[in-house]
């Protein structure tokens, strides 16, 4: 039941999916102009919750490693938030991975997370509520009205992990290598990092627009090509 709430900090993600009947799910991932219209649309309900998408959409970190960040895992001189724990069915646990990582501040996070941490203690939880207490991942999924959400931007069936893999995919595009991406998203093992890099791979609108450079440059090479046969000396 984690997985289809969306909190899954207990379940991986795999690049490609198994769903029923044998059906694969290909993994959606959002643009940075994608991921920016639904932190603003969850921003209508709270900026808290706007900020947890932001978060979520370029730090990679899974949903109940962002809602267990505490202010001294921030640091902004360095620019590296340090996952230590994560929430898992209700209780503090280490992450996933049994392994502490880092994760650099990229984009806007660093504003973000200056904005949320500055002036507080240590031990005080990042991410709060619209009311000041903890996050909870399933308020904000309730009060967000998440599944009619992401269908009404376009992305029926998005889940909140799948910013995690939005993430991954960024820093695959931007050419972090995979090893590095491996330790930044707190991966088992290699292969895992591979899926993602398959997906970034599988740019749908990055095909198209090599094959339609394709097809106009060869209509350009068959015109020419028309016009030296037309103008050439010696043609009937």
């Amino acid at each position: 039941m984690a997985v289809k709430l969306g909190d899954l900090s207990v379940s991986p993600m795999s690049g490609v999916e198994r769903a029923r009947g044998g059906v694969e799910r290909v993994t959606p991932t959002l643009t940075v102009e994608e991921a920016d219209r639904l932190a603003s649309a969850c921003d209508r309900v709270s900026r808290r919750y706007g900020d947890y998408v932001r978060l979520a959409a370029l730090l990679g970190l899974r949903a109940g490693e962002l809602t267990a960040l505490q202010v001294g895992d921030v640091d902004l001189t360095t620019g590296v938030v340090t996952v230590r724990r994560a929430f898992s069915a209700g209780e503090l646990q280490t992450p996933k991975s049994r392994r502490v990582r880092q994760v650099p501040l990229v984009g806007e996070s660093g504003p973000v997370l200056a904005r949320m941490t500055t002036g507080r203690r240590p031990t005080d939880l990042v991410l709060l509520g619209p009311l000041g207490g903890r996050l909870y991942h399933s308020n904000f999924r309730t009060k967000v009205r998440w599944s009619a959400l992401v269908e009404d931007l376009g992305w029926p069936g998005l889940r909140f992990h799948d910013l995690r893999a939005t993430a991954i995919v960024l820093w695959i595009r931007a050419e972090v290598p995979l090893t590095t991406v491996r330790a930044l998203a707190g991966h088992a093992s290699l292969a895992t990092t591979d899926r993602y890099a398959r997906i970034a791979r599988n740019d749908l609108a990055g095909a198209a627009a090599q094959v339609n450079s394709y097809i106009s440059r060869t209509r350009d090479e068959v015109a020419a090509t028309r016009v030296f046969d037309e103008t050439s000396p010696g043609q009937a």
